[in-house]
């Protein structure tokens, strides 16, 4: 808002009729405290915006007008852990007694996610020592005071709620302690604010999983659906996929845990690749992705940029490059244009290009752009409520398709959601009741032939409870499900150690490091001195997000920069795969934050 190229609470503001227009019910807004790295999650004030940002004064005043635009503000709560520079670590390592419990620490380092930080004393760190975020204590009755206190805060300033960072690490793998803190955590929170919304990053990946993630709604509204991400991508991307044989069952778990949950819908963040990098650029199948977030059961979210179809993550670009400005101009630059510099993020976009198609000026300007499709699904999800908690059930749409009925005991209509899953042919449905096309807009009445494009999607809107087309037995559409190899081949910088093992954590096994050291389906046999060799089993159409480290998060690997890598992913569809990995740094020696 000032010119000075950085992104501020008063530019949100500005721009809250934008977001308003899109169809945005709320705003997550990601750190915006104090701390020393570009990404925010490094809290040194948990009371303090960040002065790039602007004010207290500022942030009150976007609050005031987001609720004078019915949206609600949900800030990152990042307090898992806190930066090394937060007054309470540094009054810890100065000897002040009140502080001394305030973080995991002891007399020795148990695993490489300990670090020294002053002569006989160790501190244990989530994501490394390299990281600079010690974890906080919760054993420790002030820890937790202090973070309500935190907690009222915030709301006192009259946020609407929290999404949670790294929800699962309170406990430091101890799922049932992490999930007693977050219910007398919620405890606290709804006394104030009974209507406060809290949702979890709960990072657990696979549809297993639900049974781990389910028992966190027991304090918190909502957590994201990350095992349905994957499936959703894998789906998007053209491989037969059951989404509601999946779905359905993680649903029941979660309302089983909470009957009043809220699924939290998503196809990016800036954890992972963007979804149109994800999807390699191919529009058809973008849409796909959002047209299934968008009729499935839930809350979506929608990372910033996606909606224009913003790049990022792919090619193993960093970090930071998931986190690029929003391209509001088709030039790449404008009044109010956010920059990223290499002094501040550690590289320069990448993405922005001048007259790309890819900016809202541009889209904006093309009706049939991917901006516009967003927009009206947005709005015709919200002329559409039982799309948020209705109940979805296949049927037996032609043979080549995937169709979805939505249906609710309250509402005098039903949904009919057909996806051509064929790339390459249209697909004809005969209409055998009066229904409406909403993403067309047109009405057909009995007799009439209905055209699927390859890969559209139709979603039909019909009185009562009749399925408005020609329906037979469910296809018999799933795919070879058997086990397929991937070799990895992987050659290491010349800065590797020689006594260097390595491993490959990934989104099968948890990311966690005291598992994957200890399993032999995830270490890493050496070749020779500077190459390394992984053989990975998996059924077929698995997704697997994965990258390699030396034995902890503080040697795992970086782009060439220095910056966090984006996690590799490996579809598995051919019977025999292998890649080359070509690792360009390390953590404990090239890292940048």
């Amino acid at each position: 808002s000032n010119g000075d190229g950085t992104g501020d609470l008063a530019g949100v503001t500005a721009k809250l009729d934008y977001l308003a227009d899109l169809g945005v019910d709320a705003l997550w807004l990601m750190p915006i405290t104090p701390g020393p790295t570009y990404h925010g999650y490094a809290v040194s004030d948990y009371t303090a915006i960040n002065p790039d940002y602007g004010t207290l004064e500022d942030f009150k005043a976007l609050i005031a007008a987001a609720h004078q635009h019915h949206i609600k503000v949900i800030p990152d709560l990042v307090v898992n852990h806190t930066s090394e520079q937060h007054p309470w670590f540094k009054a810890m390592l100065a000897g002040d007694a009140s502080y001394q419990n305030f973080y995991r620490c002891g007399d020795q380092a148990v695993d490489g996610n300990w670090g020294q930080v002053a002569p006989g004393k160790y501190c244990y760190y989530s994501f490394g020592p390299q990281s600079g975020l010690p974890d906080l204590n919760y054993d420790e009755p002030a820890v937790r005071s202090e973070i309500k206190k935190v907690a009222d805060f915030w709301l006192n300033l009259g946020v609407d709620g929290f999404r949670l960072d790294v929800a699962q690490d309170i406990g430091d793998g101890n799922d049932g302690y992490s999930v007693a803190w977050w219910q007398e955590f919620s405890t606290h929170v709804k006394l104030m604010k009974p209507d406060a919304f809290i949702i979890g990053e709960v990072n657990y990946d696979n549809p297993s999983d639900s049974a781990k993630i389910a028992p966190f709604l027991t304090g918190m509204n909502a957590t994201f659906n990350f095992p349905l991400y994957n499936e959703l991508v894998t789906a998007a991307a053209g491989l037969p996929k059951d989404l509601l044989a999946t779905l359905n069952p993680i649903r029941a778990q979660y309302q089983a845990a909470n009957p009043d949950f809220a699924d939290g819908l998503v196809i990016g963040n800036h954890d992972r690749n963007r979804i149109a990098s994800e999807l390699n650029f191919i529009d058809s199948k973008i849409r796909r992705a959002v047209t299934w977030q968008m009729t499935l059961p839930g809350t979506p979210f929608i990372y910033y940029g996606d909606e224009i179809g913003m790049r990022g993550g792919h090619d193993l670009q960093g970090d930071p490059h998931k986190r690029e400005p929003f391209d509001w101009y088709a030039a790449g630059d404008g009044q109010g244009m956010a920059t990223m510099t290499k002094a501040v993020y550690g590289a320069e976009a990448k993405n922005q290009i001048p007259f790309d198609g890819i900016s809202l000026e541009e889209e904006q300007a093309a009706p049939d752009s991917l901006y516009h499709y967003y927009r009206q699904l947005i709005h015709l999800r919200k002329d559409n409520p039982i799309l948020f908690n209705g109940h979805y059930q296949r049927v037996g749409t032609p043979q080549g398709t995937y169709g979805y009925q939505v249906t609710d005991s309250q509402a005098d209509y039903n949904l009919l959601v057909v996806h051509n899953i064929d790339t390459a042919q249209s697909r004809d449905l005969l209409v055998t009741t009066k229904t409406t096309e909403l993403l067309s807009n047109k009405t057909y009445q009995a007799g009439d032939h209905l055209t699927l494009p390859a890969y559209g999607s139709v979603i039909l809107r019909t009185a009562a409870s009749a399925v408005p087309v020609e329906t037979g037995a469910i296809p018999d559409d799933a795919m070879d499900t058997s086990d397929v190899t991937l070799d990895i081949k992987v050659h290491v910088p010349a800065n590797t150690p020689s006594d260097a093992q390595l491993y490959m954590p990934n989104s099968d096994d948890g990311w966690d490091p005291t598992t994957i050291t200890v399993d032999p389906d995830t270490t890493l046999e050496r070749v020779d001195a500077s190459t390394f060799h992984i053989r990975v089993t998996r059924p077929r159409g698995t997704r697997l997000e994965y990258k390699f480290f030396r034995g902890s998060w503080a040697s795992s690997e970086t782009d060439v920069e220095g910056n966090w890598t984006g996690n590799r992913i490996f579809l598995f569809v051919d019977d025999q795969s292998s890649v080359d990995v070509n690792i360009q740094g390390w953590r404990d020696t090239n890292f940048k934050g």
